[in-house]
């Protein structure tokens, strides 16, 4: 019996740390690209800053388990708000 196994509809996106992100995609890609943003917030008595980092991640195909694409992430790079393409 020849049984044919069609590539999963959800990635599971495995960022630094060990997060990870599940995301729906269509078909198989070696590489995904995700901006995401975080808060930052550093209070100490010589500085206050309060503000929101946007990062470009890169993540790329590392093998299908429990029914997810697993992607891995391979680059983060922090980019300036006037970058950001809406």
């Amino acid at each position: 019996m020849n049984k044919k196994t069609k590539f999963p509809k959800k990635a599971k996106l495995i960022a630094d740390g060990g997060f990870y992100k599940i995301e729906k995609i269509d078909k198989f890609v070696t590489r995904i690209n995700m901006i995401v943003a975080r808060r930052i917030r550093i209070s100490e008595p010589s500085l206050d800053y309060d503000g929101t980092w946007h990062f470009d991640l890169e993540f790329v195909f590392d093998g299908i388990k429990n029914g997810y694409a697993e992607y891995r992430q391979v680059h983060s790079i922090r980019i300036d708000e006037a970058n950001i393409k809406s």
